[in-house]
């Protein structure tokens, strides 16, 4: 017949509150390092996003006038916390419409310059043009304006 060690259940509370001292200590860096991972893994997937962007704009420059390109760009809105954007360009003219800039939340995080030839990118409008979860088609087509080339980037 089995006798009950006395002297193991003494110290079993012991032994229990330093485990759950050790996991109360770990938990909050191990859920920390998985939040740090998920944002930079989507940082990642937007500034690849960016980069079909920048590939297409040169494509449809070098291409000539009358070129259109249409790119399908895909945003996660999986981001945890803030909303993950892309822009596009800006007013001609200034150092923004040679940009693409990526977002998360109201935070720049990545800007990519087309510099390489210098390509003027403006939306429809004059100004620049925002991508924001889900994404969409990206329409990018070149035209000649005042003899210079400009690309011309709309959202469907």
């Amino acid at each position: 017949m089995k006798r009950l060690d006395r002297t193991g259940l003494e110290g079993l509370p012991l032994k229990l509150l330093i485990v759950f001292l050790l996991l109360s200590i770990s938990f909050p860096t191990v859920l920390e390092s998985m939040q740090y991972h998920d944002r930079v893994v989507s940082e990642e997937l937007l500034e690849r996003e960016a980069e079909k962007i920048k590939h297409a704009v040169y494509a449809a420059y070098l291409s000539g006038a009358g070129n259109v390109r249409s790119v399908a760009i895909d945003i996660a809105s999986s981001y945890t916390g803030t909303r993950p954007s892309i822009e596009i360009g800006g007013e001609p003219n200034t150092t923004e419409a040679m940009t693409i800039r990526c977002f998360v939340g109201d935070v720049l995080r990545r800007t990519i310059y087309v510099n390489e030839p210098m390509i003027t990118m403006t939306s429809p409008s004059k100004g620049a043009e925002v991508i924001v979860p889900p994404g969409g088609e990206v329409r990018i087509s070149c035209v000649e304006e005042l003899g210079q080339l400009r690309v011309i980037v709309e959202v469907t």
